[in-house]
């Protein structure tokens, strides 16, 4: 049992992944559907490794049994979103307990 599994108390309708045809059309395949989570609207400011800043409006904590690219996108009660930024958050063991996601 993870440090916040007790606070899974929303729930991600989505996650999908995103492809282009040769043509520039988008097309989307779902990759988990009701997923538990966090969800904190907020807004971040995110400083990358390049110095380079971004902002997020949301703040997702998911279980690690998930494994979310940056490429995918979230869908969350018809608000479709991208991905920021994706965080391995560690435990007092150093297992990853729990991945954070900054999306916009």
């Amino acid at each position: 049992m993870g440090l916040i599994d007790g606070l899974y108390n929303q729930v991600i309708d989505t996650v999908a992944s995103v492809t282009h045809d040769g043509y520039g059309d988008e097309s989307s395949t779902t990759v988990y559907s009701n997923v538990p989570c966090r969800w904190v609207e907020q807004n971040t400011q995110l400083v990358t490794g390049i110095r380079e800043t971004k902002e997020s409006k949301v703040s997702v904590w998911l279980s690690p049994n998930y494994t979310i690219l940056y490429d995918y996108r979230i869908i969350k009660d018809g608000e479709t979103y991208n991905i920021v930024s994706v965080e391995s958050k560690r435990s007092f063991d150093g297992n990853v307990d729990h991945v954070r996601l900054y999306l916009v």
